[in-house]
């Protein structure tokens, strides 16, 4: 875990809160495309505005592009050592198309060719 991403679930222990939510109708927790309503609403005079109003919350993205960019001859030999279904001519040849695109998948690629590597020799 010295590199994880801790998901934090703040109100998930108050088993009571949690059935209360459930059975209130959907509709009623996003009013006018504004998510998390109800909890806005309980909230609106203990927090300030912007937080209040705020609509630009994103989840945590790590920056994979800038991580791989670096070692793309480890990563492109990684994968196509181990993962003989992978398109080499293309991923060579497109490797920054792919890495600025879809980095994510860049990534799985290149974490499922290092556990084949070491579990399924």
């Amino acid at each position: 875990m010295a590199f994880g991403i801790e998901s934090r679930v703040p109100f998930a222990d108050d088993v009571e809160l949690v059935d209360f939510i459930f059975s209130i109708e959907g509709k009623a927790k996003i009013k006018h495309g504004v998510s998390k309503y109800l909890l806005r609403e309980a909230t609106k005079t203990y927090v300030p505005q912007q937080i209040y109003n705020r609509k630009d919350k994103v989840g945590f993205e790590t920056p994979v592009a800038k991580w791989l960019r670096p070692h793309k001859q480890q990563v492109v030999d990684s994968i196509i050592a181990q993962l003989e279904f992978v398109n080499k001519d293309y991923l060579v040849s497109n490797y920054e198309l792919i890495l600025n695109e879809k980095p994510s998948f860049l990534l799985r690629l290149y974490s499922f060719s290092v556990w084949k590597a070491i579990f399924a020799k």
